[in-house]
C-alpha cells in the first residue's frame, strides 16, 4: 500500500490532483485483483505432486530435447534472493539446461562465495567473474559468450522460474522447429514469495510491443540470431532487454514467435525495483524510447517514441497525416466536427449504401463513423489515419465511450459471452485495464464499424464490405477478420476517442451465427484473448477453471 500511495503522490506532483486520484483508484483496483489472484493461484496454478509426475512423464519423452542456456548477469544481489533464483533453475523438471552466470565485479563478498559453492555442486552452473564492473549490458554479453545452447533464456539474478518453465519452452522448440522466439505469461513476487499482478498476455501483438516490453519474462531466444544482431548494446542499461528484443524481432518472421499462455516466470518486486514501481528508474524509460524510435525507423514508420500513459510508450507521428474520406452512416443527423477531413460522404444505415459511398471516395484512408457518435478527441482523424497507413495494418479503431464516459467498445473478442464480447465494457474512461489493455495500442481481431479507419488500398484489396450482411457492424467485423486472415494487423488505440450512442454496443444473434459459420476457428480461439481470462463476462476476471491446461 505504501508503494501505491507513493506512486499516486508522484503523479499528483507531475500531472495534478485529478490524475493522482485516478491513479489511486487504479491502485485500489490492483489490490482487489491481487487478492483474487492469490486465491486463483491456489486453486489453479500451484503445482502438486500429481502434476509434477505428469510433467516428468512429458520431460521423459523429451530425453533428447534441446539444450537451453539460462543467461544470468549478477551484481551485489541479496544472498537469499540469489540462492532462490539459482535454486529455481536447479529445480527445473526439464533437465537439459545450463546456467551461464557473469558476475559483474560484485563488491559484496557473499556473491562469489555463493556462486562458487553452487557451481561446484552442479556442473551445469558455469560462472565467470568479471574483473571490472561494466553494468548489465556488458555483463549479459559476457554470459552470452559462455552459452552453448541452441536457445537462450534470460533471467534476472533475483527472480524465480516456475518448475516447468524450461519444459514448456522445450515442448515448443520440439514441436515447432522453425521457432525463433518464445515468451510466456508472468507475475510478480514479493520478498516473502507472495505472487501478485499477473500479466496474462496476448499472442504476438506488435502494436502492444511498441507500448511496453510485451515479451520480457520468460523470453527464450534462438542463440544464433541473438549473436547475429550483436547481443546486448551498452548505453541501453535499464532497457537493454527491450532494445535486444526489438532488434531481434526486426530480424525474424513474426510467424516464428510463440506465446505460451502460462505463468512461467515470477518477477521479484522489492523496494527500489522497476517491478514494484515503474517510476523508480526513469532513465530506463527514456532509453526504451530511444530503442523504440530506432525500431520505428527500421520498420519504415515515420514516428518517434514518446511517453504515453503512465510509463508506457506511444508513437508521435511525423509529417502530415494521409488524406481522409469520412463516411457518415446510420439514421439521424450528426453534429460531429469534421475538422480538416478531406471529404465527407453521407450514407444511410444499410451496407449497400455504405459500400457505394466508400467506392466513390478519393481519400487515402477511409474513416467510417456512425452518426450517433458525438464528441471526438483532438486529432481523432490524424491518430487513426497515421496508424491505418502503417504497412501491415488493416483496420484501426478508437476508444468508444458511452454518454457516461465509460467504455462502450475497445475491440471485440471472440469465443466469450454469447460468441462475441467487448472486454473492458463499462470500465472507467481513465482506467488502464488489466495488463494495460485500455492504456496502450494493441492488436485485436475485430473492431466496430461505428468508428473504424482503413486505408483505401487495404480496403480495396480485401474486397470491401460484404453486402450479404444486413447489419453494418457485423459486416465491419467480417471485414476485420478477412484482413486478419490475409496477414494484416487490426489495431485498437486509446489515443483517439469518440462518445458513442448505441451503434457500438454489440452484434445481433443472427450476425454472430453467420460469423461463426464463416470464422469458426476464431470463435474456438481468439489469439489476442488469454485463456486464463473468463469466457463468461466482459470484465476480464480470471477463468475458473482456466481454458488452457498446463499439467
Amino acid at each position: 500500500m505504501i508503494s501505491r500511495i507513493k506512486k499516486a503522490l508522484r503523479i499528483v506532483r507531475r500531472e495534478g490532483i485529478s490524475a493522482g486520484y485516478s491513479a489511486f483508484l487504479r491502485q485500489i483496483d490492483k489490490g482487489r485483483r491481487d487478492r483474487e489472484y492469490r486465491d486463483w493461484t491456489e486453486r489453479y496454478d500451484t503445482l502438486d505432486d500429481a502434476g509434477r509426475e505428469r510433467l516428468r512423464a512429458v520431460a521423459a519423452e523429451l530425453e533428447n530435447g534441446p539444450l537451453i542456456s539460462v543467461l544470468m548477469p549478477v551484481y551485489n544481489v541479496e544472498e537469499r534472493f540469489l540462492r532462490e533464483a539459482i535454486g529455481s533453475v536447479r529445480a527445473q523438471i526439464y533437465q537439459n539446461w545450463e546456467l551461464c552466470i557473469a558476475d559483474d565485479a560484485s563488491t559484496e563478498p557473499h556473491v562469489r562465495r555463493v556462486l562458487e559453492e553452487l557451481s561446484a555442486a552442479d556442473a551445469r552452473i558455469r560462472v565467470t567473474f568479471r574483473e571490472m564492473n561494466g553494468h548489465i549490458s556488458a555483463a549479459s554479453n559476457t554470459a552470452l559468450e559462455m552459452v552453448r545452447g541452441e536457445f537462450t533464456a534470460l533471467m534476472d539474478h533475483d527472480d524465480i522460474l516456475a518448475e516447468d518453465a524450461l519444459l514448456q519452452a522445450a515442448r515448443v522448440i520440439t514441436s515447432r522447429p522453425e521457432v525463433n522466439l518464445i515468451y510466456s505469461d508472468e507475475d510478480k513476487i514479493d520478498a516473502n514469495g507472495v505472487r501478485f499482478q499477473p500479466m496474462f498476455k496476448p499472442d504476438w501483438s506488435p502494436e502492444l510491443m511498441r507500448s511496453l516490453n510485451l515479451i520480457t519474462h520468460l523470453c527464450v531466444f534462438r542463440t544464433e540470431v541473438m549473436r547475429a544482431i550483436g547481443g546486448f548494446r551498452t548505453g541501453f542499461e535499464g532497457s537493454q532487454d527491450y532494445d535486444l528484443s526489438l532488434r531481434f524481432i526486426d530480424s525474424i518472421s513474426p510467424e516464428t514467435i510463440v506465446h505460451i499462455p502460462h505463468v512461467l516466470y515470477h518477477w521479484r518486486a522489492i523496494p527500489g525495483s522497476v517491478a514494484l514501481d515503474s517510476g523508480e528508474k526513469t532513465y530506463a524509460h527514456e532509453r526504451a524510447r530511444t530503442a523504440l524510435t530506432e525500431h520505428y525507423r527500421r520498420s519504415g514508420i515515420a514516428a518517434r517514441a514518446v511517453r504515453g500513459l503512465g510509463e508506457l510508450h506511444r508513437p508521435e507521428f511525423l509529417g502530415e497525416p494521409p488524406r481522409v474520406s469520412l463516411i457518415l452512416w446510420g439514421d439521424g443527423s450528426s453534429d460531429i466536427d469534421h475538422g480538416s477531413v478531406h471529404e465527407v460522404r453521407e450514407a444511410s444505415g444499410d451496407v449497400a449504401s455504405i459500400v457505394r459511398e466508400a467506392n466513390e471516395t478519393s481519400g487515402d484512408v477511409l474513416v467510417f463513423l456512425h452518426r450517433d457518435n458525438g464528441e471526438l478527441s483532438a486529432n481523432f482523424f490524424a491518430e487513426l489515419a497515421h496508424r491505418a497507413a502503417i504497412s501491415g495494418v488493416g483496420a484501426v479503431g478508437p476508444k468508444l465511450l458511452d454518454p457516461d464516459r465509460r467504455i462502450a467498445n475497445a475491440g471485440f473478442v471472440f469465443g466469450i459471452m454469447n460468441g462475441i464480447g467487448r472486454p473492458h465494457f463499462g470500465m472507467r474512461r481513465d482506467d488502464f485495464g488489466p495488463f494495460v489493455g485500455l492504456a496502450a495500442d494493441r492488436n485485436v481481431l475485430a473492431l466496430s464499424l461505428a468508428a473504424m479507419a482503413v486505408s483505401r488500398k487495404v480496403f480495396d484489396e480485401a474486397g470491401g464490405l460484404d453486402e450479404s450482411f444486413g447489419d453494418p457492424v457485423t459486416s465491419g467485423i467480417d471485414l476485420c477478420l478477412r484482413l486478419h486472415a490475409a496477414g494484416k494487423r487490426n489495431v485498437w488505440t486509446p489515443w483517439a476517442e469518440a462518445t458513442s450512442g448505441t451503434a457500438s454496443l454489440g452484434v445481433s444473434e443472427e450476425g454472430i451465427a453467420r460469423l461463426r459459420e464463416r470464422w469458426k476457428k476464431y470463435f474456438d480461439r481468439d489469439p489476442y484473448y488469454n485463456p486464463k481470462l473468463t469466457a463468461e463476462g466482459e470484465d476480464l476476471r480470471f477463468a475458473e477453471p482456466p481454458r488452457a491446461e498446463r499439467w
